[in-house]
């Protein structure tokens, strides 16, 4: 499976060498698609003040968009898909 874009990888190795310690994401039709890089669902109660309170999350997408993260600091390489079985799981 390739990357959704060339800069993918970069953008991921870039933010976890600044510290962060995940990558949120928001979607509304492609939670199975970023799930194979390695992004897991998270429970919109779970996730941090910051991350709330962008416009993303705050307002611009739907209270139905899935909220997705990847651990990226102590995680496997940013430039390799996570491998995905039959059934969908890591």
């Amino acid at each position: 499976m390739a990357w959704p874009a060339p800069w993918w990888p970069n953008g991921l190795e870039r933010a976890a060498v600044l510290g962060a310690e995940a990558v949120w994401l928001l979607t509304t039709t492609a939670a199975d698609y970023f799930a194979a890089f390695g992004f897991v669902p998270v429970e919109r109660a779970a996730v941090p003040e910051p991350i709330r309170e962008s416009a993303e999350f705050a307002s611009l997408c739907p209270a139905s968009a899935a909220v997705m993260r990847m651990q990226i600091n102590g995680a496997r390489s940013a430039r390799e898909p996570a491998s995905v079985n039959e059934g969908g799981v890591r």
